[in-house]
């Protein structure tokens, strides 16, 4: 069976353990229903419309490749119940991420999903990119585990907190010493 008609690692595991295909991927599919749940308490939070939303959400974790690492978390084993909640825990914190950011990139202004985080990029490039090296680094190690899986997390959420706490805009178009004397950048991170 192809892994792709599964739905995911996990579904594929469960078939292949005995459990039939379209139950594998409707209990699989659930967890899609989790977020759903973050979705919609953005998009009050946020005063944004769900669809938006959603969109912006799915795109935090596309441009930031949050779904490889859900996977490398949900392929750790969970040999006792300390692994077990260990798993969970970072599950959690990669889900908190993801709904943080979908927050923080959505009060970026107005326009469509693309253009939300368009902007949320630019004005948070530095930080992005060091989560997106650390990111590669880590789909590249072979045999990623419970350690590295935490700190690697650890570090975008540092990142990321950094970011939200830290906004910087240009000043005026009427300002003639824009870029800054310090090399461009008005700070240390925009």
């Amino acid at each position: 069976m192809a892994a792709g008609a599964s739905g995911s690692p996990r579904a594929l595991r469960w078939t292949q353990a005995g459990v039939p295909q379209p139950l594998a991927v409707q209990v699989d599919g659930a967890e899609t229903l989790f977020s759903a749940l973050d979705i919609a308490d953005i998009a009050e939070a946020s005063k944004r419309p769900l669809a938006q939303t959603a969109q912006v959400h799915a795109g935090v974790g596309q441009r930031l490749g949050l779904e490889r690492m859900r996977q490398q978390i949900e392929l750790l084993p969970a040999d006792s119940y300390w692994h077990s909640l260990a798993k969970l825990a970072l599950s959690d914190d990669l889900n908190d991420l993801q709904r943080s950011i979908a927050l923080e990139a959505l009060g970026h202004g107005d326009g469509n999903a693309g253009e939300v985080l368009d902007r949320w990029e630019h004005g948070n490039r530095q930080a992005l990119d060091r989560a997106q090296r650390l990111l590669v680094e880590l789909q590249e190690t072979p045999g990623s585990d419970l350690a590295m899986l935490s700190v690697a997390l650890r570090s975008c959420a540092t990142w990321s907190e950094a970011a939200q706490r830290h906004r910087c805009s240009p000043p005026p178009s009427s300002a003639p010493s824009w870029p800054a004397p310090s090399g461009g950048r008005c700070c240390c991170w925009c």
